[in-house]
């Protein structure tokens, strides 16, 4: 599942990658959801903007929100015991607009009481850190959106969500 699709097939997400695209070269940051079923291009969504943009894919490792900062800090090149204040500013002082696309972050959710404390805490660093030109794009997947969603109610979290259909059986045969 994990190797690279080559060449890659067209689909609906295509439309998508347009909009995420113009979100992360607008000026100004902001955060947002890619939501699909496991399957249904959430990666391959990611890589392709990555392609197009100066965004960085940070894959979210399994574990607490520790570890991901810790895998943030790495990305960034910085020591392990920078402070969160410290990879905030660096983020705030990217001259040109660019984005960090988080693949597999639903592995900060647990179905749990409790369960988005890591969550939230990730989320309040890319609000913290897009202030000036950092696009955050969170990919989850749809079983644990459903949770997000009744968990947090109608309360607006992300700037926008790009939901992903599934594939046609046209899109499977190409």
């Amino acid at each position: 599942p994990d190797a690279v699709a080559d060449p890659v097939v067209e689909d609906m997400a295509d439309g998508h990658i347009e909009r995420v695209v113009e979100c992360i070269l607008a000026p100004g940051g902001g955060v947002f959801a890619v939501v699909g079923e496991r399957g249904s291009g959430k990666s391959t969504l990611l890589r392709r903007i990555e392609a197009r943009t100066k965004a960085r894919i940070l894959h979210c490792p399994l574990g607490s929100a520790a570890d991901f900062t810790r895998a943030l800090k790495r990305q960034l090149d910085l020591p392990d015991d920078a402070s969160l204040g410290q990879v905030r500013d660096i983020i705030n002082g990217w001259e040109d607009d660019t984005a960090i696309l988080v693949d597999d972050a639903h592995h900060l959710v647990r179905p749990v009481i409790g369960g988005l404390d890591d969550f939230d805490a990730i989320l309040g660093l890319a609000r913290d850190a897009s202030l000036r030109a950092c696009t955050w794009v969170f990919a989850l997947d749809s079983v644990i959106w459903q949770f997000f969603q009744s968990a947090r109610g109608a309360r607006p979290i992300f700037d926008d969500v790009v939901v992903l259909s599934n594939w046609s059986e046209e899109g499977i045969a190409r």
